[in-house]
């Protein structure tokens, strides 16, 4: 089994399943964190990850798994950060994530806008006696 293919495993230690509701990795969300800005800033973390797991992870117990993965958080904390976040931002995104929070709570699990509040366009007369000072530095020359 490949490092890239544990990828669905570690994302179900760190978010797992939940009543009906399967982990991050069984819903499928490790396609999805190719796409997320904080890896694109900061290629290699997942590598830096996976690289770190020892072999034989994939048949190990969950408990054991987990503090596998405590000990690379360790080991490894930016690495470790960048992919939890990553991990978050896909999970709490997800259309099924959202619907199993708004059936928990009655919360409407969704962006506010825009569906929300209107909001009034912005009237940019009010930065006009602004743009008309004079600049409140000095130049300074190179």
């Amino acid at each position: 089994m490949s490092r890239l293919e544990l990828l669905p495993q570690v994302l179900d230690r760190l978010l797992p399943a939940v009543d009906e509701l399967g982990g991050a990795g069984e819903l499928g969300l490790a396609a999805r964190l190719n796409d997320d800005p904080l890896l694109i800033a900061a290629p290699g973390s997942i590598d830096t990850v996976l690289d770190a797991l020892p072999d034989g992870y994939s048949t190990q117990e969950p408990a054991a798994q987990s503090e596998v993965l405590r000990q690379i958080e360790r080991q490894e904390p930016d690495a470790f950060a960048i992919l939890i976040s990553a991990a978050y931002n896909a999970y709490y995104v997800d259309p099924r994530v959202l619907a199993r929070i708004e059936r928990r709570t009655a919360y409407k699990a969704g962006a506010p806008q825009p569906g929300g509040y209107g909001i009034e366009p912005f009237d940019e007369s009010i930065l006009a006696q602004i743009a008309e000072r004079d600049p409140l530095w000095r130049e300074v020359e190179s």
